[in-house]
């Protein structure tokens, strides 16, 4: 996927987002973290970026390059 189609992509997620409602972000944000929490429990190496846990750092999404 060339990063003109990555970016397309989180900028349809990100409408799509916006769109819910706080509720519907609520309910949607706890079925990702129980999600996360389960998968990291199946993994007992839970991936860590630079100290941080891997949900809150997205490499994908942000690069160095953004910056400039």
């Amino acid at each position: 996927m060339s990063r003109e189609e990555e970016r397309a992509e989180w900028d349809r997620l990100d409408k799509e987002w916006d769109q819910l409602s706080k509720e519907q972000q609520a309910e949607r944000l706890t079925q990702l973290h129980r999600q996360k929490r389960a998968h990291d429990k199946a993994s007992p190496a839970a991936e860590m970026t630079g100290g941080l846990p891997s949900t809150w750092y997205h490499p994908e999404r942000y690069s160095p390059h953004d910056l400039l």
